[in-house]
């Protein structure tokens, strides 16, 4: 049971935890494609370890939420893996949301890349209870230079009765920058 009454720093201790985790996984996903060399298999070249850093924009119009955020990934041919921050503020309430997505590459159509996603993501309102909730959608992915992509995306979030009021349809434009 989570003690909300003892906060640590203006935050709870359960909240620490779960950042530390998220910040660690998305910092060894970064360090992975730093290091990682490309896999010959055959005459198939697999690219390891792509890291990506990006912005977006996020809209639920189930709760008409505008939501900012922030996202550090990497890929691994068409497997990808994203770590996320998001905030938003209603009013006075802001809410952050942790999130990890995983991604597969299904169809390529003139430079544009459709995936498929699922994951995962921890809401923390302000004043109100935390709680988790699972994520499935599809994105696209446009480059627009080298390193740089305009990206699309639809989700669905449907969570913990603690955080209900954030369920729904989400979609989200943003950029995304490839090392």
């Amino acid at each position: 049971m989570i003690n909300k009454t003892q906060p640590q720093k203006g935050f709870y201790k359960e909240e620490i935890k779960m950042k530390k985790l998220l910040i660690i996984a998305a910092l060894a996903t970064m360090v992975s494609g730093v290091f990682a060399d490309d896999l010959k298999v055959g005459d198939t070249t697999i690219n390891y370890g792509k890291p990506t850093i990006g912005a977006r924009y996020n809209y639920n119009w189930d709760s008409n939420q505008n939501v900012l955020g922030l996202t550090l990934g990497t890929k691994w041919d068409k497997i990808g893996v994203e770590g996320s921050f998001d905030r938003s503020t209603t009013g006075d309430t802001n809410v952050n949301q942790w999130g990890l997505i995983g991604s597969y590459d299904v169809y390529k159509f003139q430079g544009a890349t459709i995936a498929l996603k699922g994951g995962a993501a921890y809401v923390m309102p302000a004043g109100g209870d935390n709680g988790w909730f699972g994520i499935v959608g599809a994105g696209v992915s446009y480059p627009v230079a080298p390193n740089l992509a305009v990206v699309g995306d639809y989700s669905y979030q449907n969570g913990s009765s603690a955080v209900a009021a954030y369920n729904g349809n989400v979609v989200s434009v943003g950029v995304k920058y490839s090392f």
